[in-house]
């Protein structure tokens, strides 16, 4: 289960309360400018306005373990690049729990961007 690290900041609020995710990806330490697609970001809950869902700062958090080495994940080639594939648990609501699939594809080193991995062809040999 993930739990906050001790020296990641919390992350800034916009005005609906919630941070955003790029305030998200700040606050976890890393640099990156951060597009996702809609198809993620739906299956997260992001989309609807009060509505609950993953925090993007578990989604923060995740890949920055996950490009620091420190959790499984694996990689694989596609037609968009390589791309790094990770599943995890993430809270919907404090009594639900999904396991959210996730690929990050890093685009160069301050871009990434956020893909639920179903979206992705599949991975083509090296």
């Amino acid at each position: 289960m993930l739990t906050k690290h001790p020296n990641l900041q919390s992350p800034d609020s916009v005005e609906s309360g919630k941070p955003d995710l790029q305030s998200c990806f700040r606050a976890a330490g890393l640099p990156h400018a951060v597009t996702f697609s809609p198809r993620l970001a739906a299956r997260c809950g992001w989309l609807e306005s009060p509505a609950q869902g993953v925090d993007p700062y578990v989604i923060a958090w995740a890949s920055r373990l996950v490009l620091t080495g420190q959790w499984l994940h694996r990689r694989c080639q596609t037609q968009y690049g390589e791309v790094l594939l990770v599943e995890f648990p993430a809270f919907v609501t404090p009594k639900e729990t999904i396991n959210l699939s996730l690929g990050i594809l890093v685009e160069n080193y301050r871009r990434l961007k956020l893909v639920d991995s179903d979206e992705l062809d599949q991975p083509v040999a090296k």
